[in-house]
């Protein structure tokens, strides 16, 4: 088996949870549902709620009293709140509906549990609006977290003192020498600094996958969970939330479209890579992640960094020390790109063609000059899961 890489984010202490040896990520996997997500900038939701600003207080939802009467439910409980809210609003000298917008962003605010804000909000349409804001800003903050950071997919056999150039500055070399303690097999373990156990050190962030059908479906069952009536099929409560199902349970194309043309950008060198320019065929895209060959192979192609040149694969070219190794990098789309760069002095590059080339020669050291009919078969028979099926997840691993 090769050596085994790992996207690193060594000045901001993290890490991606997944690795792999360079002809896993290149040839076997697919990297964007790994990687792209952590580096997209996410569109504001084209599906909002009503807007708190036009929304007007109408009547809550109706919701039987928990079991036994509410002085019987711990109140300091967000959950057990959100419940009994749904019951006290109904009186009618509760003002709670008439407070400004901005207080009602300060007191949702206390709320971390989705579920808890879903609820309060199930009460009137006006807070439906209100919570449903903070909940798609909750899962837009999943994504881009690497975006700006400077990345590299740092190798298992990098030598002490050997990085990237640029990846550091000077006020931080001070802290590149000597050793690190780092855990193996649950026993602490101390050894010589090098750019891939940095990824390994005690406080070391690591990003898992991100999928947000997954959480807003785990929002909506626990949803349906707190219902209180005795015959929960006919609870106005369940019905209530049932009815806001197709809001409750959101796809991931909410935040990142697959109508808009996105483009990976290097922010250090104003170079990017557009999608046509490196997709197989038009109907391998959808929204910025790509089968077959994408931005994460892209990103695996140029920002590799190893002592060792040897990378498991027949291509003999330096893709072991990438060209953009350390960098700072984003996926966003073309109209916001040219938008936000319009006033620039500096012309941004499209290096589309040039780092397609380098993906094309990488396949073909394996397969021949037919490695596209075995590129566009492996993408025909790649089924995606949904941009990954757990945040979070286990340690560090290689894909096999």
């Amino acid at each position: 088996m090769g050596e085994c890489f790992k996207l690193t984010v060594p000045r901001a202490r993290g890490t991606l949870r997944e690795g792999g040896t360079v002809d896993e990520m290149m040839l076997f996997a697919t990297m964007d549902e790994f990687t792209v997500p952590h580096f997209v900038i996410p569109t504001a939701s084209a599906q909002q709620a009503s807007s708190p600003a036009v929304a007007s207080p109408a009547t809550p939802v109706t919701s039987a009293e928990p079991q036994g009467g509410s002085s019987g439910l711990d109140v300091s409980s967000p959950s057990q709140y959100a419940v009994v809210a749904v019951t006290r609003s109904q009186e009618p000298q509760n003002t709670f509906y008439t407070l400004p917008l901005d207080i009602h962003e300060l007191i949702f605010a206390h709320l971390d549990d989705l579920a808890d804000l879903t609820c309060v909000g199930l009460t009137s349409p006006y807070l439906w609006g209100v919570t449903q804001d903070i909940v798609h800003r909750h899962y837009r903050k999943h994504f881009g977290r690497l975006a700006g950071e400077n990345i590299v997919f740092a190798g298992a056999d990098t030598l002490p003192d050997d990085y990237p150039p640029a990846l550091f500055l000077v006020s931080e070399s001070k802290d590149l020498n000597g050793r690190v303690s780092t855990m193996r097999d649950g026993r602490e373990d101390i050894g010589p600094l090098t750019l891939y156990n940095m990824a390994e050190r005690l406080g070391v962030r690591y990003y898992g996958r991100i999928n947000i059908e997954e959480k807003s479906r785990n929002v909506y069952n626990e949803c349906l969970r707190r219902t209180t009536a005795p015959d929960h099929s006919q609870s106005s409560w369940r019905n209530a939330v049932q009815r806001k199902v197709g809001e409750i349970c959101v796809q991931e194309s909410l935040f990142v479209p697959t109508d808009q043309a996105w483009l990976l950008r290097n922010l250090a060198t104003k170079e990017f890579v557009t999608l046509g320019g490196i997709a197989l065929d038009v109907k391998f895209i959808h929204g910025p992640f790509i089968k077959g060959t994408g931005f994460g192979q892209v990103l695996v192609s140029r920002t590799c960094w190893s002592s060792s040149s040897s990378i498991s694969m027949c291509f003999d070219g330096k893709i072991h020390n990438g060209v953009w190794s350390g960098h700072c990098f984003d996926i966003t789309t073309r109209g916001r790109h040219d938008k936000s760069t319009k006033d620039e002095k500096a012309e941004w590059k499209d290096v589309s063609e040039e780092v397609a080339a380098e993906i094309a020669a990488v396949w073909k050291s394996e397969y021949g000059p037919g490695w596209q009919e075995v590129a566009i078969e492996r993408a025909e028979r790649y089924k995606w899961t949904i941009l990954g099926r757990v945040l979070g997840g286990g340690g560090t691993k290689c894909w096999t």
